[in-house]
């Protein structure tokens, strides 16, 4: 899984070859906010710094982190990428727009 801190690469230093240097490669998300997720956050979207590799699914518990009131409501939604539905396994890429689509009407978020 790629998630967030666990996608690195690694080379040989050229002057020391015993010596390792790893790396992080990073990526920009848009995530775009409607109905109570809108609410909840309190913006249309936002912007994310994100690790290459990391999926749906790793950014679920980031957003939870930040906005706590967002759980029950994220554990329901549907994902989209890019206009397009998705797994959660789905991995991103840079510049993808990431919406999660909260259920609509009826329901106890509660339960």
């Amino acid at each position: 899984m790629g998630g967030m801190g666990s996608s690195r690469g690694a080379m040989n230093c050229p002057s020391h070859p015993k010596i390792r240097i790893c790396y992080t490669l990073h990526m920009k998300i848009r995530i775009r906010y409607f109905a109570s997720l809108r609410e909840i956050t309190g913006q249309n979207e936002e912007l994310l710094m994100v690790d290459e590799r990391t999926s749906v699914a790793d950014i679920r518990p980031l957003l939870i982190t930040r906005y706590p009131r967002l759980q029950p409501i994220l554990e329901r939604s549907l994902c989209a990428v890019n206009r397009g539905y998705v797994a959660n396994e789905t991995v991103l890429h840079e510049g993808d727009e990431l919406v999660f689509i909260p259920p609509m009407g009826g329901g106890n978020l509660q339960e």
